[in-house]
């Protein structure tokens, strides 16, 4: 996948016509701001042109894994529950980037738009270790993968900035903040041991992203990362 989104970057470089045009292949990694569990990776493309002034639109694919372990009244605790989420979305979103500085050297961002779950895993496990409590000794264990949602919601936003490679290429650095707008699962317990996951994770991400960017003036330009119509 990565090699792809590489591949059609450098096909980019070969479209003429297009002087005020830019191109960005990335890779990176986030946190979740609740139930992370560990660094989930992210990558992804995104285009754009300008419309105006230091103003541009155009689209982003955002690759995103979700890491995420939800914990109920604690691993050591007698009784509680544990839910384990892995999964994998595909994001397609429009964006608008505005340009900060003078020389466009700096740039924000905000996009927004809907994923589809590409892969996944979801666990559910649930413990009760004092025997004079109903339904006595248990430990289970319950695979939930299916109630992971087919489609997310997902806006954002985040900043860019520059640094020059060589020609039309350009070395770039991405601070992203990704919310979701509905669930990542589905459920339906009504249990003390799960109360308040009817609505199950919906974290917001932070992400640091490094990638190569195409800009198709920029060669000799005296500023490069100008956005213009």
């Amino acid at each position: 996948m990565k090699k792809a989104l590489f591949i059609t970057l450098l096909c980019c470089c070969c479209i003429k016509g297009f002087s005020d045009s830019y191109y960005f292949a990335w890779d990176g990694i986030g946190l979740s701001t609740k139930y992370n569990y560990n660094a989930g990776q992210s990558w992804g493309t995104y285009q754009y042109k300008g419309i105006a002034n230091g103003l541009g639109t155009g689209f982003m694919e955002i690759n995103q894994q979700f890491n995420l372990n939800y914990v109920n009244n604690g691993t050591t605790s007698p009784f509680g529950s544990n839910i384990r989420y892995n999964a994998n979305y595909y994001f397609l979103a429009p964006m608008v980037v505005f340009q900060l500085n003078k020389s466009g050297s700096l740039q924000c961002y905000v996009d927004g738009g809907a994923g589809y779950s590409q892969s996944g895993t979801a666990t559910l496990n649930k413990w009760q270790h004092v025997s004079w409590s109903q339904g006595g000794v248990y430990d289970s264990s319950i695979d939930e993968t299916t109630n992971i949602s087919t489609f997310a919601f997902r806006a954002g936003f985040g900043f860019t900035q520059f640094y020059a490679l060589g020609g039309n290429f350009h070395l770039f650095l991405n601070e992203d903040f990704g919310f979701l707008l509905s669930p990542l699962m589905q459920t339906d317990y009504n249990t003390q041991t799960l109360s308040g996951t009817q609505q199950f994770f919906q974290p917001s991400y932070f992400s640091l992203r490094i990638g190569i960017a195409f800009i198709t003036h920029s060669k000799d330009a005296e500023s490069p990362y100008r956005i213009y119509l």
